[in-house]
């Protein structure tokens, strides 16, 4: 019933939120704790007819350790860090659909004067994207996705039990 439930959400945010249609491009921003959503959403947009997509999955705990052991310099140099990519696909015309997944204190190790640094250098590293995302020139939406480390914060058994409260806050 649940993954019922949550392939509706998938098929909502692709047809509700982003108004899709058979033969756009999509483009899926997430992280590796939603993975398992991220693959729900391609094989949804596939049923669709929405054969174009590219993802970018991030690795949080990979970025955490970069930013408790390099430098800013070797932190926007790094290939997990190169979001140039949302450049590229705003120029192409795909629609962006971004998952949020929070992971509540996961980064509080970490110097906040150096996150907000590397944070205003990846703004400016996606100029176009967000020129594009400013004159409404694509389709974009971020919505959130449950994952484990959420709902253990949570103090909830699993990831399932957040899906479910999240679903009867809808109902």
């Amino acid at each position: 019933m649940l993954d019922k439930k949550i392939r509706k959400y998938a098929k909502f945010l692709l047809q509700g939120c982003l108004a899709l249609n058979e033969g756009e491009k999509l483009f899926i921003i997430g992280n590796k704790e939603i993975e398992k959503f991220i693959k729900i959403v391609i094989e949804e947009a596939k049923s669709l007819k929405i054969t174009n997509i590219e993802t970018l999955i991030n690795d949080l705990d990979y970025q955490k350790s970069l930013y408790l052991t390099k430098s800013y310099e070797e932190i926007i140099k790094d290939p997990e860090m190169d979001k140039s990519k949302y450049n590229q696909m705003a120029k192409e015309g795909y629609a962006f659909l971004s998952l949020s997944s929070p992971m509540p204190g996961h980064m509080k190790d970490v110097d906040e004067k150096l996150l907000s640094k590397v944070q205003k250098y990846m703004n400016e590293s996606t100029k176009v994207f967000r020129k594009y995302q400013e004159k409404g020139l694509l389709k974009w939406n971020i919505s959130a996705v449950p994952n484990s480390y959420w709902a253990k914060v949570l103090h909830l058994q699993n990831e399932d039990e957040l899906w479910n409260i999240i679903r009867h806050m809808f109902n």
